[in-house]
């Protein structure tokens, strides 16, 4: 396990302790005497500190790493480059977040709290149980005074935590905080632990909207609309605004207007890589949603096994929950147990998914798997999406931008109409900047060879818009795998020869 912290004894002497752990800022650095939180010192190299006075003899010093989890490092924007250097840090922001939380926990469970670190909103119903108190001091009266637990949080009541000062086993609920400690155990804590991608709604590749049946707008997120109509855009949070917690920046909108027929329908759709994910696990989906009107939507999940050869039947009408919403933002949580795949066959090719499916509008067909939502018109908000092992949903979790980036682009990559000749001729690698000699006419020669920013989920189908423009040249090829691609033309004459892309877009897709 990683160290996070290390402890000493004062002896009344020393002022210079090591740091035993690694961290991307001394402002990282934490330090308590006694329990008790001191800035009270300063770096004399960047593995030892400094007190301004020797810690008294006895005193317990404990230096600690704590990384900071509101905010990325370094963010990255459309068309900039990434730096190696720059990537690794936000890597290890979050792989230090982790590691903390994580150590956290397990402090937790040992009896080793740092000063701070349990506050009452961390604290669930049925958290601390008969078990896990002592029969000895662990908790007494000296150590919870009577105005040590203030809140309205109607999980925390004076039945759990009496005003008399004292805890026993006897006023402690035994059925509360497990679940939050199954959710810690069944997934990372932090880092990874929300199977959606793009739940933030960040990254938009193809676009800021989409009026397609079974086209993208945000990215890894398909809009159906059959029958009836839809459109899904980007829409801005107002900055400062406090109803979506974590100052997120966009949100998704699909406006729907509704026709009658038992096969019409409007949704929103992600499909999970896998069908092993969560496969036989519980599991907690939240988001945020509102409507122009009291509204209600549905959720639903359903497995795929793949396409190809003789995989099993789809299993649709997984946790199928219809939420009423309104027109202010209020968090929906659904909890729910995937079904066990034990006995299934999976295609030859391996491409099942779990898909997530979040309905506003939807005909008689479809009412098995909507809780007989019904149709209706309307204006639809979503925002910060998450799905998780356990029965609790916690937090949203903020991946570092480059991060998510790079996750949607295992399954797309590219550029909308409308971006210029030069971004997209660089993609390819091709253009007058990057002539080719040829010295044979109607010959087949390479123009290039280009790796992808990330290696994508499948071979990808690569299309642009509008055609390609030659010089000396005919018949422009891309041959495509999930690492890159080689672009190669046929030579008119000898001498110089290349293919250029005119201002448009490029879908360069692997998706599910």
């Amino acid at each position: 396990m990683s160290t996070t912290k290390v402890s000493y004894t004062g002896d009344g002497v020393s002022v210079l302790f090591t740091l035993t752990f690694p961290y991307l800022q001394r402002a990282h650095v934490k330090a308590t005497i006694n329990g008790a939180s001191t800035s009270a010192f300063t770096f004399a190299n960047d593995n030892i500190i400094q007190f301004d006075s020797a810690p008294a003899n006895g005193d317990d010093i404990v230096l600690f790493r704590e990384t900071s989890a509101d905010e990325i490092d370094n963010t990255f924007f459309p068309n900039s480059s990434i730096r190696s250097a720059a990537l690794n840090d936000n890597f290890l922001q979050a792989l230090y977040v982790a590691e903390e939380a994580r150590n956290a926990a397990l402090d937790a469970q040992l009896g080793d709290i740092l000063p701070g670190s349990i506050g009452t909103v961390a604290l669930v119903d049925g958290a601390v149980t008969d078990d896990k108190v002592s029969a000895g001091a662990n908790i007494n009266p000296t150590k919870i005074a009577g105005t040590a637990v203030i809140t309205t949080d109607p999980r925390l009541s004076n039945e759990r935590v009496p005003t008399d000062e004292s805890v026993t086993t006897a006023k402690l609920d035994p059925a509360g905080l497990a679940p939050v400690l199954t959710s810690i155990n069944n997934g990372p804590l932090a880092g990874f632990r929300n199977a959606i991608i793009n739940g933030n709604f960040d990254i938009w590749q193809r676009g800021t909207s989409n009026s397609t049946h079974a086209g993208y707008s945000a990215d890894r997120w398909g809009n159906n609309f059959v029958g009836s109509t839809g459109t899904s855009a980007r829409q801005a949070f107002t900055l400062g605004q406090t109803d979506v917690p974590g100052e997120p920046t966009f949100f998704m909108r699909t406006t729907v207007s509704s026709v009658t027929g038992p096969d019409n329908r409007v949704n929103l759709f992600q499909r999970i890589e896998s069908v092993r994910t969560f496969a036989g696990q519980e599991v907690t989906l939240s988001f945020w949603a509102k409507a122009n009107a009291a509204r209600n939507i549905s959720v639903e999940f359903l497995q795929s096994f793949g396409a190809n050869g003789t995989p099993s039947a789809v299993v649709r009408g997984i946790g199928v929950t219809k939420v009423a919403i309104g027109t202010s933002w209020q968090r929906v949580t659904v909890t729910t147990t995937i079904p066990s795949i034990a006995g299934k066959t999976t295609g030859t090719d391996d491409d099942g998914y779990l898909l997530l499916t979040i309905w506003f509008d939807a005909g008689t067909n479809y009412g098995a798997y909507t809780d007989s939502l019904g149709h209706q018109s309307g204006v639809f908000d979503i925002a910060q999406v998450q799905l998780e092992p356990g029965p609790v949903a916690t937090v949203f979790e903020r991946r570092p931008l480059g991060i998510e980036l790079a996750l949607c682009q295992r399954y797309f990559i590219g550029y909308p109409t409308g971006t210029t000749a030069a971004v997209l001729n660089e993609l390819l690698g091709i253009g007058s900047s990057y002539p080719v000699q040829s010295g044979v006419s109607a010959t087949r020669y390479k123009l290039s060879n280009v790796t992808w920013p990330t290696t994508m989920r499948a071979n990808p189908v690569v299309t642009w818009s509008p055609t390609e423009v030659y010089s000396n040249c005919t018949d422009f090829a891309v041959a495509a795998s999930k690492f890159g691609c080689r672009s190669s033309a046929i030579s008119v004459s000898t001498g110089p020869m290349y293919v250029t892309l005119a201002t448009g877009s490029i879908s360069i897709d692997a998706e599910l």
